[in-house]
């Protein structure tokens, strides 16, 4: 028998995970968690994953989302100290892919013809600075409302190894979500235990789903680097399960943004960034990026 909640629906360590009560992709009891993500439980959910030579040669190349950046079909990390400018780069990315614009003259991805994907942004934090960021930005790069339509925000966080993430994947999937930024990793799983890799492995396993609810998108999730400021804060179990790692070093007028791991592909990308105000607002934007084209 599955372990009772723990709070409204997380469950202890003690549980059963070969019950057909337990969802096993989300890490709670089906009567919280109501996912129908998959049913391990039954012998032909194998018949249905099992793929021959054919098929395997069949399978899509890697996308960009961002040329040279971000991958579609992946999970990235954006990592970076408190108040390094993390969030100016994350929007920056959400930002130009729901306008169409190229980033630091990278071409975004667009589907059939001109049509630009939504992009979902978790302000995990809430929205009210969002605000003021996203009005400087469209001001700096002359950038309507009308090339923004697809550019959608939930004020709250969606918490990791809850009921949220069943009912966040289903809304997805009623759309065409292709970027999917989690702003902040922190905020998102309060209750788990960040130097736990058992927790890291909870969190990875709904990053996973809800990339695979995109259809082909991209999850971002942007976090916190450690005291040291350079490594990832938290188990080493989250890093390692990332397709993409980006870190952030440096401040503000001088930011350095670093991409340490790269799932397919060559993993060196080195920037160097700056926040500039924006003449008539009250926020900057990110500007002067130029690769860095030492190997």
């Amino acid at each position: 028998m599955a372990a009772a909640a723990v709070g409204v629906d997380r469950v202890s360590d003690d549980y059963d995970d070969d019950s057909p009560d337990w969802c096993a992709s989300h890490a709670i009891s089906r009567r919280h968690c109501g996912c129908s993500y998959d049913n391990r439980t039954r012998p032909d959910f194998w018949f249905s994953q099992v793929i021959g030579i054919d098929e395997l040669a069949e399978l899509p190349e890697p996308e960009p989302l961002i040329d040279g950046t971000l991958d579609r079909r992946t999970v990235a990390l954006l990592a970076g100290p408190w108040g390094s400018g993390k969030t100016f780069v994350a929007l920056d990315w959400a930002l130009s892919v729901a306008s169409g614009k190229a980033w630091q003259s990278r071409d975004v991805a667009v589907e059939h013809g001109d049509f630009v994907p939504d992009v979902l942004y978790v302000a995990a934090e809430g929205a009210y600075g969002l605000k003021q960021r996203v009005k400087a930005w469209q001001a700096a790069w002359n950038v309507d409302d009308g090339r923004l339509l697809g550019f959608l925000v939930i004020p709250r966080p969606v918490m990791l190894a809850t009921s949220d993430v069943a009912s966040f994947c289903a809304y997805i999937r009623q759309g065409d979500h292709k970027f999917v930024v989690i702003d902040t990793l922190a905020r998102c799983a309060v209750g788990l235990d960040e130097n736990s890799a058992k927790d890291a492995g909870l969190i990875v396993r709904d990053l996973d789903r809800i990339r695979d609810a995109t259809n082909g998108g991209t999850v971002l999730v942007v976090h916190h680097t450690g005291k040291d400021g350079k490594t990832v804060r938290g188990s080493s179990a989250f890093e390692a399960a990332m397709d993409t790692v980006y870190q952030i070093e440096g401040d503000p007028q001088l930011m350095k943004l670093r991409r340490t791991k790269r799932k397919d592909g060559p993993t060196p990308d080195n920037l160097s960034l700056r926040l500039e105000p924006v003449p008539g607002t009250d926020s900057v934007v990110v500007s002067g990026g130029r690769v860095d084209t030492t190997p």
